[in-house]
């Protein structure tokens, strides 16, 4: 998985192994929700 950074503080919200998965991830500092895809290589975030 890419870095994704969240949209509303730049914050970066999650890295990690290349996994396919999908859902929801929150931003930690400022509790931002946003829907994400990955496909094991590319993060996208919706």
């Amino acid at each position: 998985m890419d870095k994704v950074i969240c949209p509303k503080c730049n914050e970066i919200v999650t890295e990690g192994a290349g996994v396919k998965s999908e859902g929801i991830i929150t931003c930690d500092k400022c509790k931002y929700q946003l829907n994400w895809e990955c496909d094991g290589e590319k993060t996208i975030s919706k």
